[in-house]
C-alpha cells in the first residue's frame, strides 16, 4: 500500500472517532457553577485537535500524491520489516489492559514502558530504569499532586 493512501486512510479514521467520542462526551455530566467549562472540556478539546492535524495530514497527503505523480518524488510504500516487534507490541498492549485493573497504575505502566523499550531494542540499563521511573513520577506529579486525581 502506498504510504500517502495508508496517511489519508489513518487520518479519516482518527476524524471519524474523534466525532464519535466528541458526540458521547455530551453526556459528562454538567458543572458545578456557571464559571466551570466541565468535565468534558479538556477531552473535546484534544478530540479537536485531533480533528484539525488529521485534517493537515490529509492535505499533506494529497499534495504528497501529487508531487509522485508529477515524478518529482519517489513513492514510499508501507512495509513491515520485523513483524515479530509488532507482535510483542500488540500483545503488550494486551497484556498492560488485563493487568492494570489488578496491578495498579504505578506498577502495570512503569513494567510496560520498560518492557516497550526492550520490545524496541533499547539495552541501555540507565534509560531502562530512568524512563520508567521518570515518567511515572512526572505522572504522579502532574495528576495526583497538582490536580488532585486519583490513579487506579
Amino acid at each position: 500500500m502506498a504510504m500517502w493512501l495508508a496517511e489519508i486512510i489513518i487520518s479519516v479514521v482518527l476524524i471519524v472517532l474523534s466525532v464519535v467520542v466528541y458526540v458521547g462526551s455530551s453526556g459528562m455530566g454538567g458543572t458545578l457553577n456557571k464559571v466551570d467549562v466541565g468535565p468534558a472540556a479538556f477531552p473535546r478539546f484534544a478530540l479537536f485537535l485531533v480533528v484539525v492535524f488529521s485534517a493537515i495530514q490529509i492535505v499533506l497527503s494529497i499534495k504528497n500524491r501529487a508531487q509522485i505523480m508529477a515524478g518529482k518524488k519517489e513513492n514510499d510504500v508501507v512495509f513491515l520489516e520485523n513483524k515479530r516487534t509488532l507482535f510483542l507490541a500488540v500483545i503488550l498492549l494486551l497484556t498492560y489492559g488485563l493487568i492494570l485493573p489488578v496491578a495498579g497504575f504505578y506498577v502495570s505502566s512503569s513494567t510496560m514502558i520498560f518492557l516497550g523499550m526492550l520490545v524496541m531494542g533499547n539495552r541501555k540499563w540507565q534509560q531502562l530504569v530512568g524512563v520508567p521511573l521518570g515518567v511515572i513520577l512526572f505522572i504522579h506529579v502532574v495528576f495526583v499532586v497538582f490536580m488532585k486525581i486519583q490513579l487506579p
